[in-house]
């Protein structure tokens, strides 16, 4: 009996006709698949349109973008931007010049709809801040006050030293005409300089060391130790400062007149009557500073007159110091400080006042209201006839302070009343004198 072998149902029974037919079916699909995927990933083109100008037509959107973006690069480098700031020029190219654009906006419209468009654009200055604060930082000064100095020399009594003001550039207003020149027509841009003057300026500080008085005495040259007396009181004063408000005291700055403090000894009014003493001839120097205060406006607040008349001086204008009673003493009220300088030459001593000029002119005035008859002059034995002692007048006078104002007299004081006392001349005869 024979018997068949049965059929195979895997795999790998399947005849070789069916297995290409699957192939063919799987290669037709592919095929199909990648058909459809090519004309999926074919990129856009536009129908039509333009932008800037440029036909769209044809143009895929990067091309469109690469072709606009070249000529705005081109057309930026046709341009130029000049600062001008404090007399230099500063002048920006591209690509220190860039620009933002919404053509990515304006591309993507065009795809959607047919038209024509404008690309908006803006021109900036690429590290704004950093450049035109750079521009900013050469130009910037500081204000330097004006100094001065003072030298206690009485002829030339200051040195000035000149400031300068600031100077400096409106950032804030360069960065807005920057910008406005660039969103326009690219127009030169001149940078707002602002000065300010200095805080203390040379002209203030002579405001306030204006001269405000000046007096002078002369004496004998022949006398040297009571010239000497008077220069060294010069001397000790110069280049006094005295703050508002300070009181200046005679006996204070110059001390004791003592040999140790160098003065020498000369005539002095004591009692009554000239008598040789150490510091003679200082009271002239006193007297000097005494008017000068008195003319630079100064509040007096101690001074004291001769027993005698003075030659160097007007009646009631006279300041008598000694080293243990009597003082001269003055305040400053004029609101700032005041400079006092001296010098002496060979024969005056001159004191000025430097301070803040209030406007108003002093003048002195004396005046006599009595005269005293010296007594009967006394008669002394000798070996020949001279004269001792000279007699002199006695005398009741007063002193007057005139303030004007713009050359006109604001006011008259009386500042002082005066009583000297005559001087009983003393002569020599040779002759017997009978009791």
């Amino acid at each position: 009996m024979i018997v068949s072998a049965p059929a195979h149902t895997g795999k790998k029974g399947e005849t070789g006709m069916k297995r290409w037919g699957k192939i063919s079916v799987l290669f037709a699909l592919c095929a199909a698949l990648w058909l459809a995927g090519s004309a999926f990933v074919a990129p856009f083109r536009y129908r039509g349109g333009t932008v800037d100008g440029l036909e769209l037509k044809g143009l895929t959107p990067a091309a469109a973008e690469r072709v606009l973006r070249e000529r705005y690069v081109r057309e930026l480098q046709g341009k130029k931007l000049f600062v001008e700031a404090a007399g230099d020029e500063y002048e920006f190219t591209y690509p220190e010049i860039g620009y933002s654009s919404d053509l990515a906006e304006v591309l993507k419209a065009a795809r959607d709809k047919k038209g024509d468009y404008i690309v908006s654009r803006r021109f900036f200055l690429l590290r704004e801040e950093e450049t035109l604060g750079g521009i900013c930082e050469n130009y910037a000064r500081r204000a330097v006050s004006a100094r001065v100095r003072f030298t206690g020399d009485y002829d030339k009594p200051f040195e000035y030293t000149e400031g300068s003001g600031a100077h400096f550039i409106d950032f804030e207003q360069l960065q807005k005409d920057v910008r406005r020149s660039l969103e326009t027509n690219f127009s030169a841009v001149v940078a707002k300089t602002v000065y300010a003057p200095e805080a203390c300026r040379r002209a203030d500080l002579e405001k306030e060391r204006a001269k405000l008085s000046s007096f002078t005495t002369c004496f004998s040259p022949d006398k040297t130790a009571r010239v000497h007396n008077i220069a060294l009181a010069a001397e000790k004063i110069n280049g006094c400062i005295l703050a508002d408000g300070e009181e200046f005291s005679f006996n204070g700055r110059v001390g004791a007149r003592t040999e140790s403090n160098g003065f020498l000894s000369a005539p002095i009014i004591l009692e009554g009557d000239f008598v040789e003493g150490v510091g003679g001839g200082v009271c002239q120097a006193s007297t000097t500073v005494y008017n000068a205060a008195l003319l630079a406006g100064m509040e007096i607040t101690e001074q004291h007159p001769h027993s005698l008349r003075v030659g160097y001086v007007e009646p009631s204008f006279d300041a008598m110091v000694s080293g243990k009673t009597c003082d001269l003493k003055f305040r400053n009220t004029s609101g700032k400080d005041i400079y006092i300088v001296c010098k002496t030459t060979g024969n005056s001593i001159s004191v000025g006042f430097y301070g803040l000029d209030n406007g108003v002119k002093y003048v002195r005035k004396s005046v006599v209201k009595e005269e005293i008859l010296p007594p009967e002059q006394e008669v002394v034995a000798g070996d020949e006839d001279k004269v001792l002692r000279a007699e002199k007048k006695g005398l009741v006078s007063e002193g007057y302070l005139i303030a004007y104002r713009d050359g006109k007299p604001v006011s008259t004081r009386k500042i002082r009343r005066d009583k000297y006392t005559a001087v009983r001349g003393k002569v020599q005869k040779s002759e017997k004198i009978v009791a």
